[in-house]
């Protein structure tokens, strides 16, 4: 006889079915509570039933079992005592469905006849603690997994919609907080060792140190033309009165990012900037060693008075735009021999002389150096490229996860990516579980870098077939 849900008198061709045999009124509901969470939360389940029937002291209740309910039956969950006969109806439909064994008890000889069957049974389905959280976790997946492979057998791929993961608003993505929001445990407890370090480094900059860009620039021209030591008082009246006062003179120790291409140190470090601008809006500057000639990167670094080189033009460098604030050195192991050398010295002392400076002191600014890098230091070091005094400058070194040791973090990066205005306009919609999957079992040596254009490459091909849902044969892995 049918029960609660789909009845057994002819479901609807296309009906879908998960197909319960018990006597427990009490499983019956959880099924129930479940697939009504499911059906709130994806929109493939809005046209599952549930079909209940009840068996009793005979096998009269396989009458009930027709073949339009086998045809509409992804998944059975099946009492012990009616196990055999159900299987035995099964044999003879050549009706080859998943089956859930409800077991009070394990029973070897259950897991070996349903196996050699061909039936599915999992441990996990015991009807004494339907009311355990794992268990109902358990048979949440069980039947999300059984009914995604039966429209894979129909010719329908399973997805999600973008946003399934996570919301970003525009702020989030504006403010790129999104670092926050990883949820792999070997990405948090990087996270919880890059807090640590930020919390160590952090000195009281005094509020002198922070200058306009525009005055820094004009008083580059000043010196360009007046070369006297007038301007020395206007660059280091703070340094000369701190030093006076027996105040000390701030020194935020160096950050090392380590890691492969594309696995996101860029983010890392805006994230440490903001960090450190709790208090405070502090400045942020940003120089790339690589494809730079070394005069045109010493004086981005250092700054350059006019006529130094050749089309040289005066400002005043990073190092010193970013008085007070964060710099961030990106591929320092590309940094040119003599670079490194100047640099050195300025992790000692703060202080720095530009590019052409004509006089003997030097420019006093201290700020927060984070340098990254996709090279191996050490071996750079062996062989004779890279200054081991300068990586030892660096008491704080930190590796950056890389894709793959953090997979926990893929479906939720794919969402972020999906709601990128600069590479989904809105024309992709959807992404296929068989996608997704695909995603999972790939390696990404190029990290998040390559997520990007994987997906970017995705919904081009999407939109050439008109549709709004990236399909497994959209990616180019």
């Amino acid at each position: 006889m049918a029960g609660k849900g789909k009845k057994a008198e002819g479901p609807q061709p296309a009906a879908r079915l998960i197909t319960l045999i018990t006597g427990d009124d009490r499983f019956c509901r959880t099924l129930e509570s479940i697939l009504k969470q499911l059906q709130a939360k994806k929109d493939e389940f809005k046209g599952v039933g549930l079909c209940h029937i009840k068996p009793g002291t005979n096998t009269r209740w396989l009458n009930a079992l027709t073949k339009d309910i086998l045809q509409c039956t992804f998944l059975i969950f099946c009492d012990k005592a009616s196990l055999w006969d159900l299987i035995d109806k099964l044999k003879r439909n050549g009706s080859a469905i998943p089956v859930f064994a409800i077991l009070d008890e394990y029973s070897v000889r259950a897991i070996d006849e349903v196996f050699k069957m061909g039936y599915f049974y999992t441990r996990g389905v015991v009807g004494r603690t339907v009311g355990d959280p794992e268990d109902l976790g358990l048979l949440t997946r069980a039947i999300k997994e059984e009914f995604r492979k039966r429209l894979a057998l129909e010719g329908e791929q399973p997805a999600k919609r973008v946003g399934w993961k996570i919301r970003v608003s525009p702020e989030d993505r504006a403010e790129r907080r999104l670092v926050s929001l990883f949820l792999d445990p070997v990405m948090r407890e990087f996270m919880q060792r890059l807090i640590f370090t930020v919390e160590n480094i952090k000195v009281e900059m005094p509020k002198g140190l922070f200058t306009e860009e525009n005055k820094l620039f004009e008083l580059f021209k000043e010196i360009d033309k007046d070369q006297s030591r007038s301007h020395d008082k206007a660059f280091n009246t703070l340094a000369k009165e701190a030093v006076a006062r027996g105040a000390p003179v701030p020194k935020p120790q160096p950050i090392l990012l380590e890691g492969e291409t594309g696995v996101g140190k860029t983010v890392i470090a805006e994230w440490i900037h903001r960090y450190l601008s709790a208090d405070r809006v502090i400045p942020f500057q940003r120089i790339s060693t690589v494809n730079i000639g070394k005069d045109v990167l010493e004086a981005e670094l250092f700054g350059v008075i006019r006529g130094t080189f050749t089309d040289a033009v005066p400002r005043p460098g990073r190092l010193l735009l970013a008085r007070g604030g964060v710099v961030f050195l990106d591929e320092i192991g590309d940094l040119p021999p003599e670079i490194q050398a100047k640099f050195l010295v300025y992790l000692d002392e703060m202080e720095f002389l530009p590019v052409g400076w004509p006089y003997s002191w030097k420019v006093f600014s201290p700020v927060y150096v984070i340098a990254a890098t996709n090279k191996d230091l050490k071996a750079a070091m062996e062989a004779g490229t890279f200054r081991r005094d300068l990586y030892h400058r660096f008491p704080y070194r930190l590796r950056v996860p890389s894709l793959r040791e953090r997979r926990g973090d893929l479906r939720p990066l794919i969402d972020l990516v999906l709601q990128d205005p600069t590479i989904n306009k809105g024309w992709v919609e959807e992404i296929s579980l068989g996608a997704i999957a695909r995603l999972e079992a790939y390696d990404f040596p190029g990290n998040f870098r390559e997520l990007e254009s994987i997906l970017a490459r995705a919904i081009f091909r999407a939109m050439q077939a008109g549709r709004r849902r990236i399909l497994e044969e959209d990616l180019e892995l």
